[in-house]
């Protein structure tokens, strides 16, 4: 994971206190802060692409902005040939001139039918 790390994480990886997982975790709190320091001095795109190749999962935790703004959420949303849709839009029940977008779940469970299989059993004949 330390050749994965990006170069402004440097300092923290050669940091004694950080050295080992039980360091790090009696040491949790300081770690903690200083990594929220260093990654609130780029922008999320920024530290996807410092990660970029990473050998260790990473990602954001999206806010409904950037949910609502990502390019695949968009074309399903402006698709008509599309089989799903990844949100939908409400009226407001009193004030007609708002107009409220939630997520929807995109998988249709109508023909789920409950019936439960033994282990290698499809369901089919």
């Amino acid at each position: 994971m330390v050749q994965s790390c990006p170069a402004e994480l440097d300092h923290l990886i050669e940091d004694p206190r950080f050295r080992t997982n039980e360091l790090r975790v009696r040491n949790r709190t300081e770690l903690i802060q200083m990594l929220e320091q260093k990654l609130s001095e780029k922008t999320l795109d920024e530290w996807n692409d410092a990660f970029d190749g990473a050998a260790f999962p990473y990602g954001a935790v999206n806010n409904l902005q950037r949910v609502f703004s990502d390019p695949q959420v968009q074309e399903h949303e402006h698709e008509a040939s599309t089989s799903w849709e990844c949100t939908t839009h409400l009226g407001h029940p009193v004030e007609a001139t708002i107009v409220l977008s939630i997520i929807i779940d995109p998988f249709n469970y109508h023909a789920i039918t409950g019936e439960a299989f033994k282990d290698g059993e499809t369901g089919s004949a």
